[in-house]
Parts: structure tokens; C-alpha cells; sequence
């Protein structure tokens, strides 16, 4: 069961690859940058700025106590990278390269742990916000295409949130990644068009990991997890799948996997604890549920291509 939440992971870390932009030293007078350090003692605490082509605009400021460092590379034209951080260590990279860009960042710390971000964005119109609150929270994010957008918070402490985006369409894929628990791991990878992912990992939260791995178009995956040591995973390729997964309680096990053209809706429940379900389907029209408010259940729910759905429970 274990290995193939790691299964799930890896698809989800491997889906996508997404070039690091690579940007030479500022040129042109109408790219502007801002830096503003209150680090006493410190100077700039080794942050740079290296702009190429033309309307680039980086922001930078930090305050408090403690080493950082940190680089904005932009190439292209009319990119925005903007960065705030406030106490304690923090090391960043914002990399983009194309058009229309826009990046957000805003990282807190206490004590001397690091909060730690890496974002690429390759392409034109991809947008992201994000913010780190507490120890050690590390991020990654790739967008490559046209019009991606992503948007993550994490508060607690040891998170790792990974978002990974390929837009290959007219629409934008969207991706929404929320973390307020404590050494929680959260992945979302998706391509196609159109596509939106949702994962929410709530206050109590401890220990829980969730992946998503989404490639077609306009697909919808939202995954939502309180307790202890809890795993979800969600595949979908194809269009007009959905899928949701909500967790609670401890040590369950919850995977949905979709696949074709024809749209299906699965949603998991797990409110008791060493629980697993598995949800499987290979045709349109699916709309399997499966609710386990006990405990040491599995459920296996699989409907193939030609629409026949077989259901297995083990006590």
C-alpha cells in the first residue's frame, strides 16, 4: 500500500519537465528593480537581480535578523517577479523566461531554520503567489506553457509543497495548494488545458501526503486531509473526469484513478483509521463513491472499458 502512494508520487514528480530558464546580466535602461534590506550589518544578505530584454520589473525586500539569499533571473519581456521576506534564514530562486510572467513570494521564519523556494516559468502569462509561514518549509514550482496558474500557502512546521504545470491549450490549468499542518508533503502535476487541482491539507493535519497527476483537459481533482499519517493519491487522464478525496482519522489509504474520454465523477470518504479504497475507471458515465467510517476496511472499486463495474471488499 506504501509503495504505491511512492508510485503515485514519483508520476506525479515525472509527468512534466520543465526547462530552467537561463538569463545573462541586466540590459536595457527600461528594466527596473527595487531592493530594500533592513538586515543590520548585512547589506543585501546576497541577493541579486539579473534582467534581460525588455519591461522586466523584480521587487525585493527583507527585514529582521539572520542570513538569506536569493536570485531573480528574468529573460524575455514583461515579467514581474516580486519577493518579501521578513525574519530568519530564506533561500529562493525565481527563474523566468518569455512573457507576461508574474511571481509572488512571501516567506516568515523563526528561529534558524530556513524556508526555502524554487520557481521556474517558462512560456508566457503564467502567474503564481505563494506564501511559507514557520520552519523549514520548502516549495518547487515549474510552470511551462501559456497561462498557467498556481497559488500555495503553507503555515507549520517541515512542508514540502511541489507543483509542476505544463499548458499546451486555450485555457489555463489552475492549481491551489493549501498546508497548514505539520510535516505534511504535498505534489500536484498536471498538463493538457483547462485542468484544476485542489489540495487542502487542514490544522490538524500531521504526517498526511497527497499527490495529483492530472494530463488531458478540463479535468478536476480536489483532495482535502485532516489526521494523523494519512495518504491520497489521484490520477485522471483524459476529459471532464472528476474526482474528490476526503480524509480524516489516521493511517488510511485512499487512491482514484480515471482514465479515457468520457466523463467520470469519484469521490472517497475516510473518516476512520487503517482504512484503504481504490477507485478504478476505464469507461464514461462512472460515478463511483466509496465511504469507510471504521477502521482495517478495503474496498476495490474497478469499471473497465466496457462499462462493467466489480466491486471487492476485504474485511
Amino acid at each position: 500500500m506504501k509503495k504505491l502512494a511512492l508510485w503515485l508520487i514519483l508520476a506525479a514528480l515525472c509527468l512534466v519537465c520543465a526547462p530552467v530558464a537561463q538569463a545573462q546580466p541586466a540590459s536595457g535602461p527600461v528594466n527596473l528593480s527595487w531592493l530594500e534590506s533592513y538586515i543590520p550589518g548585512q547589506g543585501m544578505g546576497g541577493l541579486q537581480v539579473e534582467q534581460q530584454g525588455l519591461g522586466q520589473v523584480a521587487n525585493l525586500e527583507q527585514s529582521g535578523v539572520g542570513a538569506v539569499w536569493g536570485l531573480i533571473q528574468q529573460s524575455g519581456a514583461n515579467n514581474q517577479a516580486f519577493y518579501q521576506r521578513s525574519m530568519g534564514p530564506a533561500y529562493f530562486q525565481i527563474r523566468q523566461d518569455g512573457s507576461y510572467h508574474t511571481a509572488g513570494l512571501s516567506q516568515f521564519s523563526l528561529g534558524c531554520l530556513p524556508n526555502q523556494a524554487e520557481i521556474s516559468q517558462t512560456g508566457s502569462a503564467s502567474w503564481l503567489s505563494a506564501g511559507q509561514t514557520g520552519w523549514d518549509n520548502r516549495l518547487q514550482v515549474s510552470q511551462t506553457g501559456q497561462g498557467s496558474e498556481a497559488e500555495i500557502t503553507q503555515f507549520g512546521v517541515g512542508n514540502l509543497a511541489v507543483v509542476d504545470q505544463y499548458a499546451s491549450g486555450g485555457q489555463r490549468n489552475r492549481a491551489e495548494l493549501r498546508q497548514r499542518g505539520l510535516l505534511l508533503e504535498s505534489f500536484i502535476t498536471q498538463s493538457g488545458s483547462g485542468n484544476v487541482a485542489g489540495l487542502a491539507q487542514f490544522n490538524n493535519a500531521v504526517g498526511c501526503q497527497a499527490a495529483i497527476s492530472q494530463d488531458g483537459d478540463s479535468l478536476l481533482a480536489v483532495i482535502n486531509q485532516m489526521g494523523l499519517d494519512n495518504i491520497a493519491g489521484i490520477v485522471q487522464e483524459g476529459y471532464g473526469h472528476q474526482a474528490t478525496i476526503n480524509q480524516g482519522g489516521y493511517d488510511n489509504e485512499a487512491y482514484i484513478s480515471q482514465f479515457g474520454s468520457g466523463p467520470s465523477q469519484a469521490r472517497i470518504n475516510q473518516f476512520g483509521h487503517d482504512n484503504l479504497a481504490e477507485v478504478e475507471a476505464h469507461a464514461g458515465g462512472a460515478l463511483p463513491s466509496v465511504t469507510q467510517l471504521g477502521s482495517d476496511s478495503h474496498i476495490s472499486m474497478v469499471r473497465d472499458s466496457s462499462g462493467v463495474t466489480v466491486i471487492t471488499v476485504h474485511p
